[in-house]
Formats: C-alpha cells, structure tokens, sequence
C-alpha cells in the first residue's frame, strides 16, 4: 500500500511540473504575441507617416509579400534602427536593399539613431562608430563626417573592433579630411593600401598618426604640413622616396619610426628635429652618410638605424647625444674607427654595430660604459686585443666579437660579466687557453670559441654551466677529456660529446 501512495506522490510531482512548463511556455508565446503585435503597431506607424511617399493607389494597392517591395524611404527607417556594425551585411539580400544601405538618406537616420548615440567607446573620448566609419561606404563616411566635423579629437580604428562587413579598408578614406581638430589617427594593422592621401595635410591639429603594419605607398610629402605632429608610427608599409626636406619644420617630432619600408637618400632632414628621442629607420634603402648634424638631436634616447645603405664614418658628434640608450647601426657600410667619443654616452645600454667595415682597435672608452648590456661588433675589421678593462662591463647580456681579426688572449676579468648569456669570439685569431673563469658564468646559454687559434685542454668547472645549450670549439686546438665535474648524460656532456670530447 506505501509502495502505491509513493507512486502515486511521484506522479503527481511529474504532472505538477509539466503543468508549470506549459504555463511557462504559455506566458512565453503570449510575450512573443505582444512583441510582434507591437513590431506591427511600429511598421503601420512609419507607414501612416509616409503615405506620401508610397504612392499607393485606393483599391490597386497590392500587399507586400517581401521585405525588398518595402520603399527605399520605409526601409532607410528599419534599418536605421540596426548596429552599424553590421548593418551592411545586409546589402546581400536583394539589389533594392544594397541600393538602400548606400544611400544618404539611410546614413542620416542610421547616425541619428546609432552613431551619436553609441555608448561604447574604444578608446577614450571616442565613440565606438569614431573607431569603425571608416569601413562604412564612401556616402555613410561622409554624411558621418559632416555631423561629426570638430567633434572628435581621437580615431583609433582596429580590425578587431568591427569592419561593418568588410575585411579590410581599401585606403585612408578621403573624408577624414574634415576633421581639421583632430588629435589622434590609429589606424594600425588594417591591411590598408594606396597612397597617403592629400587630405591628411589637412589635419593640422593631428599630434599622433599611427599607421604601422599595413600597405601603404608612395611618398611622405603630404604629411610636412603636420607641424603639430609628435608621433608618426609608419612601421612595416611600402612608403618610399626621400625623406622630404621639408619635414625640418616638424619641429615638434618627438617619435618617428619607419622601420620596414622603402626610403632612399639622406637622413638630413631630421638632423634639427630637437625634440626627437626616438628615431627608427631601420629596415630601409638610405644613403650617404650619417651627418655630424646628428649631434643636433641632444634629446635623442634611441638610434636605430640598420640594415641600410649608409656609408662613410661613424661622426664624431655623436657624443652630444647623452640620453642615448640604444644604438644600432647593423648592416651597413660603414668605414672607419669606432669614435672614442662614444664611451662618454654614459646611459647606453646596447651598441649594435655589427656587419659593417669598421677597422682599428676597439676603444677603452667603451669599458667605460657600465649599463650595457649588448655589444655586438662582430663581421667587421677590427684588430687588437679584448682588453682586460671588459670586466668593467658587469652587466653585460650578450658580448658578439666574432668574425674580426682580434687577437691575444680572452682575459681573465671575463670573470666580472656575471650576466653574460651569449659569448661568441669565434673566427678571430684569439691564442692561450680556454679560461676557468668562464666556468664561473652560470648564466650563459651560448658559448661560440670555434674558429680560433686556442690551444690548451678543456678547464674543469664547466660542470657548472647547466644552464648552457650551445658550445663550439671546431677548428681550434682545444684538447683533453670531459672532465669529472661534469655529469653523464647532461646537456653538456652531449655538448662536449658532440664536439668529440671523450671521458677516459
């Protein structure tokens, strides 16, 4: 009898709960119905205000089976009411409703409805649809920009943050022009081609113009009206042609980086821009010299210019440039001596001078440069000896003095650069032994000896460089066994192994 009442109990829980479920769905469709009945109200409200635009006649009036027999004036309405963000994936649907979405009477209502309106912002003081118009078409860029003419001061547009269907911008669109207030102009990583429009020149407010990481072509000139312009982030385009003379006016340039493209001839042009404290052209085709006029830019923090063409000396007047942290010269032409001036740019902390024609010794000066970290001189002509003074380097990272004609002994002050990872003297004509203080170095992960005149046998401690994943010692006269220190079966057994060094 128990068993039957608990049957019965559990049913009528079941038909409880299906009861509340039809309720649910029941209070559901109800919704839906209001929901609906109130889209209708809305429709016949737009039509009832538009009835002179559609031109019905009384008893000819026929119904309208599709969204595309709505009038162009009637369906600007609908969609003025959806995102702009995607509003435009819609101009699929039929020829009526593209010709709709391209018209100026949609791009009014849709920014009166949605543009202004939008709470959303991508950066600060920005309107989510600041970020974005610029993929809109041609008509919507327009009409945009006249309702928002002196308004905005910051356009930071990204792919991530909507391409109103688009994949990607064609160019700068030419109604940007407008915004003659405008402060900031990000348009990085947007795939964007073409040539830098005129219309930028119009943009005499702009402080910041960032445009890296996209296809932009042709040259520079319609930027030298840009006097305000503090930033100009050109990174990674096809920009060519020189560097226009009359940038010299922009005086108030404190950051231009052009890494990456196409431009050719001097550097001249920047050598008064006193305010500069990052200069990066690395990566282009320019020319001639490095100026003396260099020594202009006394607020210069980094100089970057390798992997071009430049030939002749490194200038003296480099020494002005005492907030210098960074230079690279890589990869060029350059001939001459490494000026003893530089050891006097006290706040270095990395000099890349590698793969040029640099001859003579190396200077004492630069051990006198305590803060480096990255010295790379190698592929060059450079003669002498490493001086002992290097262990004045004690935070140097990476020492790169391969492929020169050093020669005399590695001193024993090798001992002070405690952070050393990467060591390479490989193909010099350095002679003695390999030195037990390097065994000492416990942060080294490379160690390149090969191509030398060493002689001796493998110093015991090397046991001690766990840490080490690259040693050469080919073609010297490194002799000897692994020694007992170092454990079998450990990365630098194999490393000695590989290198066809044998415990007895």
């Amino acid at each position: 009898m128990d068993q039957i009442v608990a049957i019965l109990q559990d049913q009528q829980r079941q038909l409880s709960a299906i009861t509340e479920k039809l309720n649910s769905l029941q209070r559901e469709q109800t919704s839906i119905v209001h929901k609906v009945t109130g889209l209708s109200n809305t429709v016949s409200s737009i039509y009832s205000q538009n009835t002179n635009l559609l031109k019905l006649n009384n008893h000819k009036q026929k119904f309208l089976t599709r969204f595309s027999d709505l009038p162009q004036e009637v369906a600007a309405h609908v969609f003025s009411w959806i995102s702009p963000l995607v509003v435009f994936q819609y101009r699929r649907l039929s020829r009526s409703v593209n010709q709709c979405l391209l018209g100026s009477q949609f791009a009014c209502l849709s920014i009166r409805n949605q543009g202004v309106g939008i709470v959303e912002s991508c950066s600060p003081g920005s309107h989510l649809l600041d970020c974005c118009w610029f993929f809109a078409p041609n008509i919507y860029q327009n009409v945009y920009a006249k309702v928002r003419f002196n308004q905005p001061k910051t356009f930071i547009v990204s792919r991530r943050v909507g391409s109103f269907g688009r994949g990607t911008l064609v160019g700068i669109p030419l109604a940007v022009g407008l915004f003659e207030t405008l402060k900031v102009l990000a348009l990085p990583k947007n795939e964007l081609t073409g040539v830098l429009p005129v219309q930028l020149g119009n943009l005499v407010g702009l402080v910041e113009l960032v445009l890296y990481d996209n296809r932009i072509s042709g040259p520079l000139d319609v930027l030298s009206s840009l006097v305000n312009l503090q930033r100009l982030s050109l990174d990674n385009n096809n920009v060519s042609g020189l560097i226009p003379s009359s940038f010299a006016n922009l005086h108030n340039l404190e950051v231009f980086s052009a890494k990456g493209n196409c431009l050719t001839g001097p550097i001249s042009p920047l050598c008064n821009l006193k305010k500069l404290t990052w200069l990066d052209l690395s990566h282009n085709r320019l020319s001639s010299c490095i100026p003396a006029e260099i020594g202009n830019l006394g607020k210069l923090e980094m100089l970057l210019l390798g992997n071009n063409e430049l030939s002749g000396p490194i200038p003296s007047e480099i020494s002005n440039l005492t907030h210098l942290h960074s230079i690279n010269l890589e990869q060029n032409q350059l001939t001459g001596r490494i000026p003893v001036e530089l050891g006097s740019l006290s706040q270095l902390s990395e000099i890349e001078l590698h793969r040029n024609k640099l001859s003579g010794e190396i200077p004492d000066t630069l051990y006198n440069l305590t803060a480096l970290m990255t010295l790379s001189l190698s592929h060059n002509q450079l003669c002498g000896t490493i001086s002992p003074l290097i262990g004045n380097l004690t935070q140097l990272e990476t020492l790169k003095l391969h492929c020169n004609h050093l020669d005399g002994t590695i001193p024993s002050s090798i001992s002070n650069l405690t952070d050393l990872t990467h060591l390479d003297l490989s193909q010099n004509y350095i002679t003695g032994s390999v030195p037990k203080e390097l065994c000492g170095l416990t942060e080294l992960t490379e160690v390149y000896l090969n191509d030398t005149d060493l002689t001796g046998v493998l110093p015991s401690g090397l046991g001690n460089l766990f840490r080490l994943r690259r040693l050469k010692l080919g073609n010297t006269n490194v002799v000897g066994v692994i020694p007992d220190d170092v454990v079998a079966g450990s990365y630098i057994w194999e490393l000695l192994n590989e290198a066809g060094y044998k415990r007895l």
